[in-house]
């Protein structure tokens, strides 16, 4: 947990967003000013006791948009990304309900389609060719030599690791792989995938 004493920044506009925050105790003001606000300035809208905050830019990777100062000492606890993505790492099942949550929450969509991963794919792989087996393409993401996963299936690390390749973001990585993972077991089949 983190203490903030009154007038304290919890979080501050154009940071990186590497944490999320979760009010125990106190209530805060957002304030949208470009500038760091004071004290009198005028409140966008206050956060109580029990919200949650600074999810946008943890999930997006983009830079905070708002400063968030305490109003009266004020606990938070604080989920640090690094946490998140060894939740992942370590349960892959939680991703999808993770995002879709998230997704529901703010309307998040994924920057990047199908199509464009698809493109990627071709261009990154060329030998690939959708009437042949896509060898390359299995030999890098399921082909079970990594002792992983067993063959034929697609982890979410072997599939971060594609995306990632072929310079998918983050964000869309795990929106994208939300709406592919439906079963929500952490793992896809290649051809689930393929067939994308």
């Amino acid at each position: 947990d983190k203490v903030f004493l009154p007038a304290d920044f919890i979080v501050r506009r154009g940071e990186v967003g590497s944490e999320m925050f979760f009010l125990r105790d106190g209530y805060a003001a957002v304030f949208l000013t470009s500038n760091a606000p004071h004290w009198n300035s005028r409140e966008h809208h206050q956060i109580a006791k029990g919200s949650y905050f600074g999810e946008v830019a943890l999930l997006t990777g983009q830079l905070r948009t708002a400063w968030i100062m305490a109003r009266n000492y004020c606990v938070c606890s604080v989920l640090h990304q690094t946490a998140i993505d060894t939740i992942m790492a370590d349960d892959p099942t939680c991703i999808v309900s993770l995002i879709k949550n998230f997704q529901d929450q703010l309307g998040l969509q994924a920057k990047t389609t199908w199509l464009e991963v698809r493109k990627r794919i071709k261009k990154d792989f060329p030998d690939n060719d959708e009437d042949e087996e896509w060898s390359e393409l299995w030999e890098f993401v399921c082909s079970g030599v990594d002792g992983l996963a067993p063959a034929g299936v697609i982890t979410w690390t072997r599939y971060q690791l594609l995306m990632s390749r072929i310079q998918v973001g983050g964000l869309d990585q795990k929106l994208l792989w939300a709406l592919l993972d439906t079963d929500k077991n952490g793992f896809v089949t290649f051809d689930e995938f393929v067939d994308r």
